[in-house]
């Protein structure tokens, strides 16, 4: 099909451009999209972490690069580098609901890995993520924000 042809393609140009500039953590950024794009989360998940080095701290995307890799890290079962990750970041993006949301999804998911006592004790952090994002609001002036997570609304039936 021409999406296939097209996915093919660009990751193709993605991995040219990257020949000549591997250092370049735009390109790795957007090489985790496309993986992303097409569940391929370990390789999305090595190619946020391969761009996070390599992308400042003041650059727009950045936020949409964190909250994918946490995101991408989860779907490849790399919780405890999704946590680290988190716990490297959450100073940026106290400002962010996204990234307490994403971190909240983190934690449950760690929590459902454990024994009923220990996950116990994330469950409060599960929820002062999540009321964080409330009391946030959406915070859309970030790159990458998703509509609807810094607010209380009725579940999707």
């Amino acid at each position: 099909s021409s999406d296939v042809c097209s996915s093919d393609l660009n990751q193709m140009l993605l991995l040219q451009a990257l020949q000549s500039q591997p250092e370049d953590g735009y390109l790795l950024y957007q090489l985790g999209k496309d993986h992303e794009a097409h569940g391929r989360y370990p390789q999305a998940s090595a190619a946020y972490l391969d761009a996070l080095p390599r992308s400042d701290a003041s650059l727009a995307w950045r936020h949409d690069l964190v909250i994918r890799t946490l995101f991408a890290l989860k779907q490849a079962d790399r919780l405890p580098e999704a946590i680290r990750l988190a716990n490297a970041e959450m100073a940026r993006w106290t400002h962010s609901a996204d990234f307490h949301f994403a971190l909240g999804d983190v934690l449950l998911s760690h929590a459902l890995t454990l024994p009923a006592a220990q996950a116990e004790d994330v469950l409060p952090m599960i929820e002062a993520c999540w009321m964080h994002c409330i009391s946030l609001g959406d915070t859309l002036h970030l790159e990458g924000a998703v509509a609807g997570r810094g607010k209380i609304g009725r579940a999707h039936v």
